[in-house]
């Protein structure tokens, strides 16, 4: 019965720790287990400290389920890497943060069983406690804006405005309106996994400008996309009142014409960048799909050329950082993006589909991207700490469900 109660009090002190800008309405999960949240609510943070987080703990310990959580955080625990022990299993846990709601969903958190167990007594606990004070609070209401959006769009649609880009300042007369419609996620509401979906919603924050995001439930087929795109598939986007729908002109599009001195230049200034990683995605893809264990083995080595040859295209110095009048040789690089310090097209375009294949060879080959692959994982641990990114990643869970008929198991 001890044990129980030192169980039941490390997972309560685990759970307040994770479960802590601006006044934000962030999506809530205390605890879910196996994948799914058993209780969801909106809560309101606290104070202006405050951010929406996801937090990702990885444990050691075997026989373990999958725990989740998401809320509010203290900003100060953004972005930190923090280690411990628990019932004597090691982990490391991480908080990715954002400024708008949309970033954190449910996120996988290994732990024991029987710490699982008493986070199902606790949840239900929480829930209880939850619902009385929501009685007594009440509901926030929307903003005005927000309510006239939500009465203008059917069911099957939902817009999220984004209101914690870095904006440029402009008149009303010279904002363009924009309008990104991506691919929802299994609740017709939430962003679904599609990396092109992903790619346009980054370059859009990165730009700046100030825009709405609307996901498209399409098992629905909402008939005002009859309108704007008859027999388009997300993403496409609306500028002023034109519809654009192809993904590469999109983005030349909004390369050209939202350009400086108001607007950022996301175009690599090295080709190569461009290009760096562009097999990463299809032998993710046959590895994957391949039911035959037999060739397993080679489409893994397959894939794991690929990411070694990403791997040293990250590693290897860029033009610009090479000192022609230094006597020293430059042989390798830190820099943290495909094209130097700043993010470009080239990564909105490859790190929606790095995500895909890290989350998807986990979960359906027991596979991770090696540890050894340094310039790699300091490629995606800068992208992960980048609001523009990781805020517009799908939850782990959507892609499981994408990737669920696609991923083949080997027989």
């Amino acid at each position: 019965m001890s044990t129980m109660n030192n169980i039941c009090k490390a997972v309560i002190a685990l759970s307040a720790f994770m479960t802590a800008a601006q006044c934000l309405n962030c999506r809530q999960c205390p605890i879910g287990i196996l994948g799914v949240c058993l209780i969801q609510s909106e809560v309101t943070c606290n104070n202006a400290t405050e951010s929406c987080y996801k937090g990702e703990a990885q444990f050691t310990a075997t026989g373990s389920v999958t725990l989740h959580t998401r809320g509010c955080l203290d900003s100060d625990l953004c972005g930190k890497t923090l280690t411990g022990n628990l019932l004597g299993a090691a982990y490391t846990s991480s908080f990715q943060c954002c400024t708008t709601n949309l970033c954190n969903g449910a996120t996988s958190v290994q732990l024991p069983l029987t710490v699982a167990l008493c986070a199902a007594i606790l949840s239900s606990l929480w829930g209880i406690c939850s619902r009385l004070r929501d009685s007594r609070a009440g509901r926030r209401k929307p903003s005005s804006r927000q309510a006239a959006t939500r009465r203008q769009r059917p069911k099957t649609l939902t817009t999220f405005e984004v209101p914690c880009i870095k904006q440029v300042k402009m008149s009303e007369s010279n904002q363009p309106k924009l309008e990104l419609f991506v691919k929802a996620g299994s609740d017709g509401q939430s962003i679904g996994n599609c990396p092109f979906s992903q790619r346009l919603f980054m370059v859009l924050w990165l730009k700046g400008v100030t825009f709405d995001v609307t996901t498209v439930d399409m098992k629905r087929k909402p008939d005002i996309l009859k309108d704007l795109a008859p027999g388009a598939q997300p993403p496409f986007l609306l500028y002023s009142n034109e519809v654009k729908t192809d993904t590469n002109k999109i983005e030349e599009f909004l390369e050209e014409n939202l350009a400086p001195p108001k607007y950022p230049r996301l175009a690599a200034r090295n080709p190569e960048s461009n290009t760096a990683g562009m097999d990463v995605f299809s032998k993710f893809s046959a590895y994957v799909k391949n039911s035959n264990p037999q060739a397993n083995e080679n489409l893994e080595k397959g894939l794991l050329k690929a990411l070694k040859k990403l791997d040293d295209y990250l590693g290897s110095p860029l033009p610009d950082e090479i000192d022609e009048n230094s006597a020293d040789e430059v042989t390798s690089s830190s820099r943290p993006f495909l094209d130097g310090q700043a993010l470009t097209l080239a990564d909105c375009n490859l790190l929606p589909k790095l995500h895909i294949v890290k989350v998807v060879c986990l979960k359906y080959r027991n596979f991770s991207i090696p540890q050894s692959l340094t310039n790699l994982w300091r490629y995606l641990n800068a992208a992960y700490a980048r609001e523009e990114f990781s805020s517009t990643c799908p939850i782990d869970q959507e892609i499981h469900i994408a990737y669920s008929s696609v991923a083949k198991a080997l027989k």
